[in-house]
This record gives structure tokens, sequence and C-alpha cells, in this order.
């Protein structure tokens, strides 16, 4: 299969996108919000293929250079519209011919004059297609998955309605069973003293001998009197026989048509379980509602069980007054009803120990000795909760749950019905605090909980397999919540017990790094069901898992581009496949090669910078993020634009960016400075830095900096100062070869007769007013940057411009030296430096006379 087109505008692929569009079905929203009069839904549909098929990107409809290309994209789409018209033509569809026509027409009217707003149109309209389908398209995938939820949803309503249905058979026929009780009732003390009479007649006659005429005449009447009433009980009795042994089928179907109910139920909330496992290493969350659903599902169920039984014990009482005959324990129906009774408080028990959850899972790293829900430290609290408690009338009751400490190899065995082992652990705890809580019941939610918001874990539980090659961050332990729940009139006592998802106890915070590497292998690899995990999985998986968790840090997840240059570092100078094994050990325990890190040091710390540093722009797409060299080097080389740029994560250290640009030469080398760490960030942010320099101008793959940067800036230097006063702002100047970062090579002073012609101009001299001698500096604009918040304290100098700045100042193209007017220099202090501008037009002048000197006011220097 061909791969589609790449666009490195905003990284998306145009071949292919308006058949995706047709499919989300989207087109109506794309007229509504896109297309119009300027350039009709109908061309986008009728000529996608070419559409898709051209280099937008190659064109920049602001740049009066690319007016010829513009041009020639333009006629290309008339001949495309022409074409058309002429088929139609040869075949004789007027007609058909007539849309055409008037779309000819529109375009000569609306970009005959100006081709480029005919460029911008078709990308604007392309990259917001491409938006629409990146929200459609998380759309879509939640809807097909909520569909399949739905269905399940539906198919356990439809069961929950047909044990419904079978339960109120039970009821009617327990209904007509009181019916025909009602009416052999009052015929029953009549055939008892009846049998009692005949019975006392035959004794009587047996002890005399012989009958006489008179004796039995008299037995004669009496069992003719018996055999009438017997006869009119009986006529009563069999029916209600029949319909006592029909109840009876009926409630055993009703019990396993509930006892399949409660198997799916419990199947959707291990599934919930699972996806609750997941989202603690950047899964898609499970979501409340779905908890809301499966607690309403479980209470229909609860109240259908707890009528069955009732309809049960009522039969009972009713066969303790229909004693007829031999009595009641002869009929076989009374001990199917005991066995019925059995089943069901059996299921109940079930429901009850599946409906004990763990609600709120415990952080994946946990220190020892500190408060899970600490204000100082806010984390998320321990949360249990019983689903279907106040339908089983638990919240009247007194229900403590202990929490416990178990290894997570231990909490394994225990699955998949923990309930089984409570006897195994004690009713204290003796490896955390604050481990008891009382169940409570809030009306207002419909929620039976207890929140273990004071836990602490204070020491680890023994486990005498783990091995001397194991460290404390690779050990993964869990929480048992144990409690007794009684139902109904205390007659039923169930023992419940839920574990809860794997975490790690460290001691020190230099443990936190491994200790997170860890639950991202489980949180990704292990079965929820059975705490059982994998130590090597294919790469591609590691590489979804990898992009949710960036997704669930940073807000956006990574792209092919970057996981294949990801893909290399591990195994560099191979081909790329998916297929290839990657363990647990290569996560965490070994380094890159070449490098003096581990892989998940170096993910973990560049999720960590974009999380505290630069989230924002992050999720808009400014930032490349994992992109190796070579790859820089070869999209900054292939752009017609100079002075673009990129931001990308460094491969030589951890938790760093990088800003990689092309030069304003004919060579096009690319540079790359050096790399800004979190502590660099937190005295100036990210965006701050590129925007003090002046030659990084395009953001790759040519968008104007301040265009799409302006909202991450801080606020303008200009914004606060006296009109009375020149305003100053703060650049960074670079001084180092190309090649290299300024800064990052030998600081020594550097001379224009010495230095290489090719090398970027170093940092002019400054000349104090008494004539002291002037200083040369070679910092690396970092520093520089960091060092300009003391610049209010130096002295005003006097400023001398050197020829390479003037040769520098006079290289940079307009759009850059009106708004900007920039001299660069560099002020040297008793203690400080930094490179300002001084923002005047007639000194901006004065830079082209590289021996001219300048005097600034003492204002100016304020």
């Amino acid at each position: 299969m061909e791969s589609p087109a790449y666009n490195g505008v905003q990284g998306f692929w145009y071949t292919g996108q308006w058949a995706r569009v047709q499919s989300a079905g989207i087109g109506r929203q794309l007229q509504q919000e896109l297309y119009g009069d300027s350039f009709p839904i109908e061309a986008r549909h009728y000529f996608s293929d070419w559409i898709e098929a051209q280099d937008w990107e190659q064109v920049n409809p602001n740049d009066p250079a690319h007016a010829t290309l513009a041009e020639n994209l333009f006629r290309s789409f008339t001949a495309q519209v022409e074409e058309r018209i002429r088929q139609f033509e040869e075949q004789g569809d007027f007609v058909q011919r007539l849309p055409f026509d008037r779309l000819l027409a529109l375009m000569a009217e609306q970009y005959g004059k100006d081709t480029s707003k005919f460029v911008q149109k078709v990308q604007s309209d392309l990259i917001s297609e491409q938006a629409l389908l990146g929200e459609f398209g998380d759309f879509l995938q939640q809807n097909n998955l909520a569909s399949a939820s739905s269905q399940r949803h539906s198919a356990i309503e439809r069961e929950l309605h047909q044990a419904g249905a079978g339960l109120e058979h039970v009821k009617h026929v327990v209904q007509g069973l009181q019916e025909k009780q009602e009416a052999i009732i009052p015929l029953l003390p009549s055939l008892n003293t009846l049998t009692r009479k005949v019975q006392a007649q035959m004794k009587a006659q047996g002890m005399e001998g012989p009958q006489s005429p008179n004796s039995h005449r008299e037995l004669t009447a009496l069992h003719a009197q018996w055999t009438q009433v017997n006869e009119q009980v009986h006529k009563h009795l069999n029916p209600y026989s029949t319909m006592s042994s029909n109840v009876c089928k009926a409630i055993n179907d009703f019990l396993t048509s509930s006892s399949a109910v409660l198997a799916i139920i419990v199947e959707e909330l291990a599934e919930w379980q699972g996806m609750q496992y997941r989202a603690r290493g950047g899964g898609r969350e499970s979501g409340a509602e779905a908890l809301d659903c499966i607690q309403r599902w479980l209470e229909t169920l609860v109240d259908s069980l707890w009528t069955c039984r009732r309809q049960i014990q009522q039969i009972q009482h009713q066969k303790t007054q229909l004693v007829v005959g031999q009595g009641q324990g002869s009929d076989p129906q009374v001990h199917e009803l005991i066995e019925l009774d059995k089943v069901c408080v059996q299921i109940m028990k079930q429901l009850v120990c599946n409906s004990f959850i763990v609600e709120t899972q415990p952080p994946v790293v946990v220190k020892q000795g500190v408060r899970l829900g600490s204000p100082t430290k806010p984390g998320p609290n321990v949360h249990v909760r019983m689903l279907a408690g106040s339908k089983l009338t638990l919240h009247h009751t007194h229900i403590e749950v202990t929490a416990h400490l178990i290894t997570m190899k231990r909490a394994s065995a225990m699955l998949p019905d923990p309930s089984l082992h409570f006897e195994e652990l004690p009713m204290k705890s003796t490896e955390t605090t604050n481990s008891i809580k009382v169940m409570e019941y809030d009306h207002a939610t419909d929620v039976f909980s207890a929140d273990f918001k004071s836990l602490i874990l204070k020491s680890r539980p023994k486990d005498r397999s783990r091995t001397a090659a194991q460290s404390v961050a690779e050990e993964k332990l869990c929480l048992a919540f144990k409690a007794v729940c009684t139902l109904g009139c205390g007659d039923i006592t169930v023992p419940v017990m839920a574990i809860s998802a794997p975490l790690v106890m460290v001691v020190h915070a230099n443990q936190n790094v491994p200790a997170e590497a860890t639950m991202f292998w489980d949180c990704a690899f292990t079965d929820p069901r059975t705490l059982v995990g994998n130590e090597s999985m294919e790469w591609r998986y590691v590489a979804a898992a990898l992009s949710c968790f960036f997704k669930k840090t940073c807000g956006r997840g990574l792209d092919d581009e970057q996981l294949q240059c990801i893909y290399w570092k591990v195994y560099p100078r191979q081909e790329y496949d998916g297929g290839a094994p990657f363990t647990a050990h290569q996560l965490h325990r070994e380094n890159l090669p070449e490098r003096q890190f581990s892989f998940w040091s170096w993910v973990n710390s560049a999720a960590e910078l974009i999380k505290k540093h630069a989230q924002g722009m992050w999720e808009s797409g400014l930032i490349a993020g994992f992109l190796s060299r070579e790859v820089a080097e070869a999209k900054l080389r292939e752009k017609p634009l100079q002075d673009t740029f990129l931001i990308r994560f460094s491969e030589s250290g951890e938790g760093a960016l990088t800003v990689s640009y092309s030069q304003f030469k004919k060579d096009a080398n690319v540079l790359h400075q050096q790399p800004s760490t979190c502590k660099d960030l937190e005295k100036i942010s990210l965006a701050d830095r590129v925007r003090h320099f002046p030659f990084l101008t395009f953001l790759y793959p040519g968008t104007m900096k301040d265009y799409v940067l302006r909202k991450y800036y801080s606020q303008s230097f200009d914004q606060n100062s006296d009109s009375r006063y020149q305003r100053i702002k703060i650049v960074a100047v670079s001084g180092q070869p190309e090649g290299s970062f300024a800064g990052s090579s030998s600081g020594g002073p550097s001379s224009p007769s010495s230095s290489d012609p090719h090398k970027i101009p170093s940092p002019t001299s400054i000349h104090s007013p008494d004539g002291a001698s002037s200083m040369h500096v070679s910092s690396p604009p970092s520093l520089m940057m960091d060092q300009a918040a003391s610049l209010g304290a130096m002295q005003t100098p006097m400023l001398s411009f050197s020829q390479e700045a003037a040769a520098m100042a006079a290289m940079m193209p307009p759009q850059l030296t009106q708004p900007l007017m920039m001299s660069s220099l560099l002020v040297t202090g008793p203690h400080d430096m930094a490179a300002i501008t001084m923002a005047q037009p007639h000194q901006f002048a004065a830079a082209a006379d590289p021996g001219r000197e300048m005097h600034v006011p003492s204002s100016a220097a304020s």
C-alpha cells in the first residue's frame, strides 16, 4: 500500500482525507463552518484527488517570492475544472456541465487577481478539516466503544427484564396458591374432625369384636361424610399441588436467570475495573457514570432476589398450614423450597462480594510513612464502595473496613475471589496506620462507602520470595480491604474483601523514577484480573503505551515519527520493526546504547519537563518532541524559508529541550542550541527564550513564531514602560561557530581579525564612560538572559557598534528590522552582563556606520 503524503505544515497526512471526512459524517458541519461562496464544498468534493496530491506546504502565500508557485497551483486547478467541463461537453450533458461553468467563473472572480488567496484558502481548509477529523476521530473511537458498551448494556437490560418477568410469573402463581389455600382451609377442620371420628369408630369396633348393624351403619355414614369432604378438599388441593410444583420450577428458572445476569454484570464490572487499572498508566478513564449504571443493575437484581426469597418463605408458610394426610414432611416440594432458598441466598452473597470494590485506587508510587491524603502533598484518597449497600439495608448496620498491605504475589493468589481468603488476614493490620474506617451512606449520591483519607503505610510486608537482586522500587504491593456484612434480619453473614491495584512503596525520593517505570510497565502489561504480567512485549504495544502515557501526563500523545525516533534510540542502525521485543529490563534497568541514562529516565524526564514548563505549547503541537538530530537537519534543509527552527527533545541529555534552526546562509547550515533543562526554564520560559532570539523567525515549517507563540509569551516589556524613557528589550546573542551552541565551547575572547568569517559574530565591546578598558565576554544566551534581571543596577555605558554587529544587522530581512529595530550589544557591569536592544529607529541607523559611537542619555539607561 502506498504511504500517504506527508505535510510538514502541521504534521498532517492529506491523502484520503476527504474520504475520512465523508466516513466521519461531518460534511454538513464543514459546509457550515469552512466552505461557502469563496470555495464551494462541491469543488472540494469533485477535485479531492487533485487537491490532496499537491504539495501545499512548499508555498507561503505571504511571501511575494512564492507568487509564481501560487499562480501555478491556481492555473492547474482551473485546468482541472476546464477538463471536467470539456468531458461533459463531449458527452452532450449540459445539465452536469452548468455547476462547473459557475465554479470556473467563481474562481476567476475570487482569485484571478490574487492567486495567493487561493492557496491560503485551501491550506486553511485542509488544516481545519484535519483538526475536525482529529476531534471526530476521538469521538468516533469513543462512539464505537460506547456503541459496543451500549449493546452489552442493552443485553443486561433485556436479561434483567426477562428475570423480572419470571419473577412476576412467580408472584402470580403464588397469588393463585393463596386463593386455592383460602378455599381449602375452611374445609380442613371438618375433614380433620371426620377423620378422627372414623378412626375412633373403627378402633372401637375392632376392640368389641364383630360389628353390630347399628355400628356398621354409623361407620358407613361417617365414612360417606369423610369421603365427601375429602373429595372437596382434594378438588382444590390437586390444582394447588400442581401450581406449587409450577411455582418451584418458575423460582428455579428465575434464580438461574438471575445467576446468569449477575455473571454478565460482574463481567461488566471487571471491565470497568480493568479500565480503571489501565487509566493509571494513561488509558481511557473508566468513568463514574458507568459505575453508577452497574450499581443500578445490582440494586435491581437485589430487589428481585429479596422479592424471590419472600415468595419462597411465603410458600413455605402456606405449606405449614396445609398439613393434609401424612403431613408436611412427606411433601417433596418442601425440600425443594429449602434448596431454592439456599440458592437464592448464595446468589445474594456472590452479589455482595462482587459489589465491594475499590472505587479510587491508591497512587502508583507511595512514600513510606507519608499520609496518602496529606494536605502538604495532596494525593487521591483510597475509597472503597459497596455498590448495592442501600438495597441490602447495610447502611443500617455498623460495618468496619480494615486495610492490609500485602505483596502482589499474595494478592494474585487470592484472585479472582478474595473473599474465600478472608480468614488469612487478621482483623487488625500491622503494616498500616489509620487502617480502620466505618462505611457511611450518603443519601444525596446514594453511595455507601468508606474513605481512607488518613491511611499511612508504615512498614513493608514480609516476602520470603523476594530475591537480593530485586530492588525496593521493583517490589509491587497491594492494599487488601476486608469487612463483614450482615444482611436482612441478621440471618445472613457475608465476609467480603477487595484488592487494590498494585503500588510501589519507596523510602527515598531517588527511588521515584525506577518505581514509576515499574508501575508504567505494570499498568500497561499486567492482567488486572490475575495480576500476572509479561516481562517482554512487542514494540508496537510499548509504543502505544508510551503515547497513552504522554497523552495523560502532557495532554497530547506521540505520533509515529516520534515513536520511530524513540525506537532508533533503543535499536540504533536497525530497520523499524513493530514486532521487535522490548523487555522490562530495557525499560529502566539498563542504559540506552551510547548513553549514561536509561530509556525510562530519558522519556519520563521529557514528559516531566513538558508538564511543568511547556504543556500549552506541547498540546498545540508547537514542539516537535522526539526528533533525532539527523531528521531535524533534513527537515530544516528542505525548507525554502530562512531562519526556520523547530523545538525538540535533546538526545544527549535527560529532561531537556533544544532548538534546531537553519542559518541565514546559502549553504543552509543547521545549528543546534544548547539544551534547556527544567532549571533553565524556571528562570525564563521556553516561549520567551525563543522570542528573544532574533534569528529564530519561522517555526517549522513556515509559521511566524510570534503568530503561534504570542499567547505563551510573558508580559511584554513595553506594557509597563514609562513614556519618558527609552524602552529596553532583552535579547539573546549567539557568539559561537556554526554547528555548535553559543557558549558551549571555550569562553575566551574572540577577535574579528582572528575569527572565521563564516562564524556568527561574537558579542561586541562596551566601553565605560570613564574610559576604562572594555571586557570581551562570550557567554551562553541562557546565561546572559538569566542575568538580565540585574540590568537596572548597571551604569550607563557608551555603546560601540562593531563591524560584525553592523553586518549582522544589515543582513536581517525588513520584516524583522521594522518591528524589532535590533542592535545587538553586550553590556558589561561590575557583576552582571546582558544583551540589550535599544528600540529606537535612529539608533538602528547608526549601526550602519561601523566606527560610530553613540552616547545614551541617563534616562535611556534607566
